[in-house]
């Protein structure tokens, strides 16, 4: 069972990132990441 300050985390995230979700409107690529960029692509491993 996850401690329930790390589910709040992941829940606060959540609304960020679909509050993200909206602005990048159809930019948005949806590929059902927890962690992405503000577009939904994933995060670019050389960028650090």
């Amino acid at each position: 069972m996850l401690p329930p300050q790390l589910v709040e985390s992941l829940r606060s995230h959540k609304v960020a990132q679909l509050e993200e979700r909206l602005a990048a409107a159809s930019l948005w690529e949806d590929r059902d990441l927890v962690f992405c960029q503000v577009n939904g692509k994933p995060i670019d491993r050389a960028v650090r």
